[in-house]
């Protein structure tokens, strides 16, 4: 007996295709007349090879770029190869014979490491007070350090009691990378964090489990593949040069710039143009604008997520009125967007066989198969608007910090802008961007000190063990992945911003380096999609900045502190930008007259 997977008419030429048949995950290619089919994770972090891209003949991973020939499924420079399947092709359909599916579903069960059985209750624990447990013992603030700390004395893996509710800490990357890879069939986002999503009316792909999860989840990697972002880089350049324009009054006036609000408008002007095709253009915008509504989320949900119990469905704190007419005007701009995606599918109707961006998408998806209700359709409105803006301004701002302290290697950016964007002022040809390696090693290196994300709370769905750990289901797992990043032994002299670390020779200068022990954007099959939109923004604006000005940091830094609520973000600080021409003018006149 035979299944039936895909249909040709569905493939598009070098583009991978990503189907799901009875818990089996396939990536469809196909290339000229050939069609080849492999399992779509790939053996790195379980990443899904059906959200990547082909280049040159190679199916390369969205997540940390491993390539595999499109033909064999050998990974290039490793060991590696993707299972490949044989699929038989009548007419317009694809298929594969049931015994092989079969087959790879009994190769692929994997047990437990033959290791000694550990219980939860055999972890090491804090002590606490009754009642309360453990909670009154940390800053959430500051609780990304403080778990480190704790995991000094007592190991990478320790209990704690949150008042009555028990939760399991690990600070080892081996372990939060087997857990991230077991999602999301034996791992969920933590409950709690799912019931405050649902009770703000967020239900998008950041909260959504199962079958929700794997339509919405579809979409959005749709939104942001690479591909997509190739058409969008025009807006990009759009968008990168109001903010040049901006900062260049700035510099020539000699102001004080708080650089993460100028960047957190940039990233939501990125954003609403890319998953919505709405041109908000906060960057030249004065005044209230929608990032101050949009920047009181992520602390609302941290302080529920860790509050002892819900007082904000029985009384109302100022903070939470403030939060609530805050999501009330997000809300309200949402449903345009949507009443304005809607009226322009309707009288366009071409886009219909090729939608223009993530919102038109789902709203076709709506129509064609009722996947999305409405309230999912906003979720996902609202989260991408949410992540888009909030992580990749941080990295930003975190990354400007770090070349302001560091103007060794903020020459070294200077030198790279000047070969790769030549008389530009900032990056015009997207192939270029590939060019400026150095800008991302910066951001790598940023990321890895300072990850925006450093917490993820998960759930056991079942009992499951790892490492011989018997983990009971509905266990709670509060993954450290900025602790790991920190260590010796992963990466030497981890204290030190060195983004050498990351250039593509490698890492001659180091005797440790475990890039696996930094996951800034997640791991397994639900890491960030947004990855690849990160870093195109990052070296866009850092290439932009150091091509442009010298940066210097005004605010004291030893003042400048990392502030933790759900994200990880800088608290402010103030650089002045100096215009390289005039300021490169005037050593260059400086050195002349000396030879007169």
């Amino acid at each position: 007996m035979r299944k039936k997977i895909a249909t040709i008419s569905e493939l598009s030429e070098a583009i991978p295709f990503g189907v799901d048949i009875e818990g089996v995950e396939l990536v469809i290619l196909k290339i000229g007349e050939q069609v080849q089919v492999f399992h779509s994770r790939c053996p790195h972090q379980q990443a899904n090879l059906a959200e990547g891209r082909v280049e040159k003949g190679m199916l390369v991973c969205q997540m940390h770029q491993w390539k595999f020939d499109h033909q064999t499924g050998q990974r290039s420079g490793g060991k590696e190869c993707l299972h490949k399947f044989n699929p038989i092709v009548e007419n317009d359909n694809i298929y594969l014979l049931e015994t092989e599916l079969a087959d790879w579903e009994n190769k692929s069960e994997t047990g437990s490491l033959a290791q000694k059985k550990r219980t939860i209750e055999d972890l090491p624990k804090m002590k606490g007070l009754p009642v309360i447990g453990n909670i009154h013992q940390f800053d959430f603030s500051n609780m990304h350090q403080e778990m480190s700390q704790v995991a000094d004395k007592l190991g990478p893996l320790f209990r704690l009691n949150f008042a009555g509710r028990p939760v399991v800490v690990t600070n080892d990357h081996h372990m939060n990378q087997q857990l991230m890879k077991m999602r999301p069939k034996l791992f969920r986002r933590g409950k709690k964090l799912a019931e405050i999503f649902e009770e703000m009316g967020i239900e998008g792909v950041f909260s959504a489990e199962g079958e929700q999860w794997v339509n919405q989840r579809k979409v959005t990697a749709q939104a942001l593949n690479m591909q997509h972002l190739k058409t969008f880089h025009p807006t990009l350049m759009t968008v990168t040069e109001r903010l040049k324009n901006k900062l260049d009054s700035m510099a020539v006036a000699g102001e004080a710039i708080n650089i993460q609000q100028e960047v957190i408008r940039y990233t939501v002007d990125v954003t609403t143009n890319l998953a919505f095709g709405y041109d908000m253009n906060t960057v030249e915008e004065t005044g209230d604008v929608i990032q101050q509504h949009i920047e009181k989320v992520f602390p609302a949900i941290f302080r529920r997520l860790n509050a002892p119990f819900p007082y904000w469905r029985y009384v109302k704190l100022p903070v939470d009125k403030s939060f609530d007419a805050s999501m009330k005007i997000v809300t309200e701009t949402i449903k345009e967007f949507i009443a304005k995606a809607k009226e322009k599918l309707k009288t366009n109707p071409e886009l219909k066989e090729k939608p223009g961006n993530f919102l038109e998408a789902m709203l076709l998806e709506q129509e064609k198969e009722g996947k999305f209700s409405e309230k999912e359709v906003v979720g996902n409105v609202f989260t991408m608007l949410l992540a888009g803006e909030d992580t990749t301004a941080h990295s930003i701002a975190w990354a400007v910090y770090f070349l302001s302290i560091h103007p060794d290697i903020q020459e070294k950016m200077y030198e790279e802008a000047k070969t790769v964007l030549k008389e530009e002022a900032y990056l015009r040809e997207q192939e270029d961007g590939a060019r400026l390696y150095f800008a991302e090693a910066v951001a790598m290196e940023t990321m890895r000190m300072k990850p925006v994300a450093p917490f993820l709370y998960l759930s056991a769905l079942e009992d499951v063990e790892i490492d011989g750990l018997e983990i009971p289901k509905d266990t709670v797992f509060l993954l450290n992945n900025r602790h790991a990043a920190w260590q010796e032994e992963n990466f030497s002299n981890p204290d030190q911003f060195e983004p050498e670390r990351w250039m593509p020779s490698g890492c001659p200068m180091h005797a440790h380096h475990k890039p696996e022990a930094a996951a800034p954007f997640g791991g397994g099959a639900r890491f960030c999609p947004g990855r690849g939109l990160a870093l195109v923004e990052i070296k866009m604006v850092l290439s932009m900045l150091c091509k442009n000005y010298r940066i210097e940091l005004i605010t004291d830094p030893e003042t400048i502190r990392e502030n933790v609520a759900f994200t990880m973000s800088p608290s402010d600080f103030e650089v002045k930008l100096h215009p390289r021409k005039m300021t490169d003018n005037k050593v260059e006149m400086t050195s002349s007259e000396q030879q007169k």
